[in-house]
């Protein structure tokens, strides 16, 4: 018996570790290509857990365009009141990366008669690395410094505005397991969530506005699916 319980121990301790380490200890090794299945014109069914608007939606891709780096992809995905472009870069290497996003200069420069969509796209150069080609999910984070500035010519009310706004700060994207989910477009088990996080300060010196963004975005990736739930965090 005790030569039968000894035996038995080691397995029974396998089983304790297992039980009580965190799940990113257990994560697989993923391709994020593999959970954006990009390609021309397809769809994804979203369901929007906070946030104003309708809480289903639907995110397109409007261009495929090859380029010497790899293949970039422009997505459409509507937030609030903003139709956010999303400009997506799978590298060669297959890197995920971001390359410039939408900015709604109304929430950024007040008191200017501004057309209510008055947006403009915040170029990322280098772009933003939202993860590498092999990752592991639980210990993949990655801040991507940001120092740019946006130019734009807005036609106005009171005639066309040139507005130039210094943009500083940082973006962080962080993959983590997470659990099987039920969703509108239906139920998912492969799933991985990936957030993102935009601490920026957007200075217009006209206008004497300072803006401080600090928002994270939480985005559940199915495997061969692509977007199935989104999440905003102030």
């Amino acid at each position: 018996r005790l030569s039968l319980l000894t035996r038995a121990l080691p397995h029974l301790f396998l089983l304790i570790v297992c039980a009580i380490l965190p799940t990113s200890a257990l994560a697989q090794t993923i391709a994020p290509a593999d959970y954006l299945p990009l390609g021309a014109d397809p769809q994804w069914l979203l369901e929007v857990l906070q946030g104003t608007g309708p809480s289903k939606l639907r995110i397109d891709v409007t261009d495929v365009n090859p380029a010497d780096t790899g293949t970039r992809y422009v997505l459409e995905v509507p937030v609030e009141d903003v139709t956010n472009e999303l400009r997506l870069e799978i590298s060669n290497e297959g890197q995920l990366l971001l390359r410039s996003l939408t900015v709604d200069l109304t929430k950024v420069v007040e008191d200017l008669p501004f057309d209510p969509e008055a947006t403009v796209q915040l170029q990322l150069d280098p772009p933003a690395l939202l993860g590498d080609a092999l990752l592991v999910p639980g210990r993949a984070m990655t801040t991507t410094p940001v120092d740019t500035q946006i130019h734009a010519e807005l036609d106005t009310s009171i005639g066309d505005i040139d507005v130039d706004v210094d943009v500083t700060g940082s973006l962080t994207a962080t993959w983590t397991p997470t659990v099987p989910i039920d969703t509108a477009a239906g139920i998912f088990s492969d799933v991985v969530l990936l957030s993102l996080t935009f601490d920026l300060r957007l200075v217009e010196e006209d206008s004497d506005s300072d803006v401080t963004v600090n928002e994270t975005v939480d985005f559940v990736l199915a495997r061969n699916v692509g977007f199935v739930q989104v999440q905003l965090d102030d």
